[in-house]
């Protein structure tokens, strides 16, 4: 499933292919710095600011319904089928 708001483009992940594209970078990582251990790893993943894959997902998710929630033509659609939902 594809969303699109403006220059944007949100596609919803599988946990498969976020793993897959984790193991890319630590892979990527490994190589470069010639690091092995996953702690170490996770950490030069952490200092160079490359989250995982599913965080990088999720923020930018975010960002894309707070988009649309901002946006004068979605926004009071949004706002009022959230509300029928939590009602």
């Amino acid at each position: 499933m594809r969303y699109y708001y403006m220059d944007q483009k949100a596609v919803d992940l599988s946990a498969t292919n976020m793993h897959v594209l984790d193991n890319c970078i630590n892979r990527a990582m490994h190589r470069m710095f010639g690091i092995g251990d996953y702690d170490n790893v996770w950490q030069l993943r952490q200092f160079l600011g490359l989250s995982s894959i599913r965080r990088l997902v999720e923020c930018r998710r975010e960002r894309f319904i707070d988009g649309l929630i901002n946006n004068k033509k979605y926004g009071v659609v949004l706002k009022v089928m959230s509300w029928n939902v939590c009602t």
